[in-house]
């Protein structure tokens, strides 16, 4: 309890004004700053006190024991608030949190699968919590309670009856799971993976609280110390066991950086509930059982040894076709004069091919006019002939025909010399040389022409 401050007392130098005033008896609000006073010892107790000081880096959330108590009005106003502003910090980590698990997991996941399963992470005991019904004990100035305005760095006097400071840092704090012996460190996570391995996991938590978060935070846990102790301690072990266990051991040493994005995502979802504002979240070391450890590296040696031999192997591959393309560059003259031989044979048996086609198209096309025209000329001929017979009879078409062929082979039909004998007068004698020049006419006729043999005689037996 703090008495009510009254006025006209002159630095609780002048006791009756104080008293005249309505002064109370008790721890008063009014401080006495550095300096020489007069006060009356047996109406006044003087408790000096240092002031306190606020470093850079820092903030001092103030605890206000005097003031008017906030009405419930006051307390919901405020509950809505800090609710509304947890909600839009909320929206916006999860959807950080979702790009960056998305690209982690592919398209093995959503992003909407990635939100839904980190919307359902949370705490059910912890719903009271995210409601705003802590933060709804920060209130605005001038009233009793945790102040929602910071004191920033300097030197400050206060009655620490009156108004209590809680030093908060600002900046980057760090909490570490490791075996070496640092501050604000506790030990390894001991952690089983999906094959039944147990593994020792060394982390670093990156934390930091925003000035204006300040007063909230301290409203729902209190200090940083008991943020570390109570919340990111068992929070941080429990996430990092549930993740361990659905993986083999080689798995999560492989995919390590995936693990530690998983990771991050979720804390960083939980701290924010805590006005806590996640930087990183580190896996610094996996320590993976000796026996383990010690048939992966056989392995890795026999594969190392394999890839060697396959590389030998493909060294020698490259150099028998370097050889070959040496051997190939060293007589790829004479390579190129047999092509072109072969070429030019090639070329010259299709010219030869071709010119045989074309002599054979040419007799056959050349035989196939003659016998046209023959066979044109045949049938003009016998149809002249046809007419000739009809309009001369068949004797006198063969004495024609007879005549032009005595014409045009100048065939000699009488000797040079006749001889007659018979009567004196050559008549027999020349009856018989008729027959015999009519005779050699129609021979001849036969020879030269198509035209019917005549048979002629005498007319006497």
């Amino acid at each position: 309890y703090v008495a009510q401050a009254v006025t006209g007392h002159d630095n609780f130098q002048d006791s009756n004004e104080f008293i005249s005033q309505g002064g109370q008896r008790g721890p008063q609000k009014d401080i006495l700053l550095p300096g020489t006073y007069y006060i009356n010892p047996m109406v006044f107790k003087v408790i000096p006190e240092t002031a306190k000081e606020v470093k850079p880096g820092e903030v001092a959330v103030i605890v206000s024991n005097v003031g008017k108590d906030p009405s419930e009005e006051i307390r919901k106003a405020m509950a809505e608030k800090v609710r509304e502003r947890l909600e839009r910090e909320e929206e916006e980590q999860i959807q950080r949190a979702a790009k960056q698990l998305d690209k982690v997991d592919g398209d093995a996941t959503s992003i909407e699968e990635i939100k839904a399963e980190l919307q359902a992470d949370g705490d059910p005991a912890d719903k009271r919590l995210d409601s705003g019904a802590h933060e709804a004990y920060v209130v605005p100035e001038g009233f009793r309670g945790i102040q929602e305005t910071v004191v920033g760095p300097g030197r400050y006097y206060i009655n620490t009856l009156a108004k209590t400071p809680i030093i908060i840092p600002t900046t980057n704090m760090t909490v570490e799971w490791t075996a070496e012996d640092v501050a604000q460190s506790f030990d390894p996570f001991a952690v089983i993976s999906k094959d039944g391995f147990t593994m020792q996991l060394e982390v670093r938590v990156v934390f930091r609280v925003k000035p204006e978060d300040a007063p909230f935070m301290v409203a729902k846990i209190g200090s940083t110390d008991k943020l570390v102790q109570n919340v990111m301690h068992p929070l941080i072990d429990s996430i990092f066991r549930n993740q361990a266990s659905e993986s083999s051991a080689m798995a999560y040493l492989q995919n390590r950086h995936e693990e530690q994005e998983r990771a991050e995502a979720r804390v960083r979802m939980h701290l924010l509930k805590y006005h806590v504002d996640v930087v990183n979240v580190l896996i610094c070391h996996i320590h993976l059982p000796e026996e383990l450890m010690k048939t992966q590296t056989e392995k890795i040696l026999a594969e190392q040894k394999q890839g060697m031999f396959n590389a030998q192997r493909e060294a020698e591959i490259k150099r028998i076709e370097l050889e070959k393309t040496s051997s190939q560059a060293d007589n790829q003259r004479s390579l190129m004069e047999a092509t072109v031989g072969v070429e030019i044979s090639a070329k010259r048996s299709e010219q030869r091919k071709r010119e045989a086609e074309g002599e054979a198209y040419y007799i056959s096309e050349t035989g196939k006019a003659e016998a046209e025209k023959m066979r044109l000329i045949g049938e003009a001929q016998g149809v002249a002939y046809n007419e000739q017979v009809n309009a001369l009879g068949a004797n006198g078409v063969a004495l024609i025909e007879t005549l032009k062929v005595i014409g045009e082979k100048g065939v000699r039909i009488t000797p040079d010399i006749m001889a007659s004998g018979g009567g004196g007068n050559g008549d027999g004698g020349g009856g018989i040389g008729t027959l015999l020049l009519l005779n050699l006419f129609r021979d001849q006729m036969q020879k030269n022409s198509d035209a019917p043999a005549i048979a002629l005689t005498n007319g006497t037996k």
